[in-house]
């Protein structure tokens, strides 16, 4: 188990218990973020097995695109490459990721078994360019892209 910091979620997430067979809505703009499910952002909704639905919000919750790149990097290492975000097109809302890397500097956790195993359901085996490509087609909000770095 790794011992560095993540970002806690408000409910334990029981992955082995959620049924799989069901699809979800996944918001890939959150809508507290000011993503819709309509008109130009219909783009934004995608349907996912409810068990990914909830092991990626395990990991991530809300954060924006740019804080759950840094919560990537500062979990996983790529074999020397680094995770980088960037705005691909201008978003009709406010960025606020700065109030998310401010929430989260003020108290330090560590991964828990629960978010391990949400990694490993979502990327276990996965080579780091294959990790990017489900992360910028299924979850990240459309506005932004990852690219990797060494």
């Amino acid at each position: 188990m790794l011992d560095v910091p993540y970002v806690p979620t408000p409910r334990p997430c029981r992955l082995g218990k959620i049924p799989d067979f069901k699809k979800g809505q996944h918001h890939r703009r959150p809508r507290r973020h000011g993503g819709q499910s309509k008109g130009y952002d219909a783009q934004n909704i995608i349907l996912l097995p409810m068990r990914t639905h909830a092991a990626w919000h395990n990991l991530f919750n809300h954060l924006y695109a740019t804080n759950i790149v840094q919560q990537i990097n500062e979990w996983r290492h790529f074999h020397g490459l680094t995770m980088e975000c960037t705005r691909i097109s201008a978003p009709e809302y406010e960025d606020m990721s700065d109030s998310d890397s401010v929430r989260r500097e003020q108290i330090q956790y560590r991964i828990t078994p629960t978010h391990a195993e949400s990694w490993a359901y979502l990327f276990q085996g996965l080579a780091a360019e294959e990790v990017v490509f489900e992360i910028n087609t299924l979850y990240l909000d459309p506005d932004y892209q990852i690219s990797l770095v060494r």
